[in-house]
């Protein structure tokens, strides 16, 4: 099944962050084809349940982890590619490339992963959650999100009216059907006290509902890159902070902040060194 230099690379996108065409697609596209013209298979995949009926589960570090290494395994039933192959990922898309890259191991001993790529992860739920407890700071635009994803991953445990206020209701409403920037523009000067009932409680409930999708930093066996951008309204701090914990567990790490680079600019502010990370992860594994 293996072909010359046509090797396996799995992108784990943002998916339902931006399902619709914009210039972030744009971005992303640039960044798949710059890929391509490198002699790499790109196997693109996307949350549990999406294009099925129902919900989608969004934010569930398993179910992302065993979709974007089955579709490695899906990309070799129908082209001559490689066994080995990265998860690479941007925005909670990072999020998903770095549990795969936890369970690659466990999951697909049969096929070779080289390592994982992220950018912008989304991590550290928990400090996250604790700096969204004040009710008068900025509202992050991930949260609408939050709200869709907690029914469909604890059903029964999660009611978003328990929670949120009627417009915060709306925004998670609108998140099924927009893309990231979107939100961001629509919770602009928002607080969270304007979302949710009582923010403390919603934080608190949050933080134990998210624990077990806490991104692993237990040692990796294969090396672990991360980007972030200096700018990013998700902080690059939480990033920082994930690569110390992989570095305190021995794993192979090397952190690139991209400066002045946003949530919206930094995929194709950092592509050159995903490419450059890509090469020395190939050439060595």
């Amino acid at each position: 099944m293996a072909a010359g230099r046509v090797r396996p690379r799995v992108q784990r996108h943002a998916g339902r962050l931006c399902r619709v065409p914009g210039r972030h697609a744009a971005v992303r596209a640039a960044v798949r084809e710059a890929l391509l013209a490198a002699g790499y298979a790109v196997a693109v995949t996307d949350y549990e349940g999406i294009g099925t009926p129902g919900e989608a589960s969004g934010v569930d570090g398993r179910a992302e982890a065993y979709a974007l290494i089955d579709a490695v395994r899906a990309a070799r039933r129908i082209a001559p590619v490689s066994r080995s192959w990265a998860a690479v990922g941007y925005s909670l898309g990072g999020h998903a490339a770095l549990w795969a890259g936890s369970l690659a191991a466990s999951y697909a001993p049969s096929l070779r992963h080289v390592g994982t790529v992220a950018v912008a992860p989304t991590t550290q739920w928990a400090l996250q959650f604790a700096a969204a407890r004040d009710p008068q700071a900025p509202l992050s635009p991930f949260v609408p999100y939050l709200g869709r994803t907690l029914p469909v991953t604890n059903p029964g445990e999660f009611r978003p009216d328990e929670w949120f206020t009627p417009f915060g209701l709306e925004l998670v409403s609108r998140a099924g059907r927009a893309c990231i920037e979107e939100i961001a523009g629509a919770v602009a000067g928002l607080t969270n006290a304007d979302v949710f009932r009582d923010p403390a409680a919603a934080m608190t409930a949050f933080t134990a509902l998210f624990a077990d999708d806490e991104v692993p930093t237990a040692r990796y066996p294969r090396p672990v890159r991360l980007a972030h951008g200096t700018s990013d309204a998700l902080p690059a701090v939480l990033t920082e902070i994930t690569a110390a914990q992989l570095a305190a567990s021995g794993t192979d790490i090397e952190y690139a902040p991209a400066p002045g680079a946003d949530h919206f600019t930094v995929l194709s502010v950092a592509a050159p060194q995903v490419l450059t990370w890509l090469d020395h992860l190939f050439g060595e594994g």
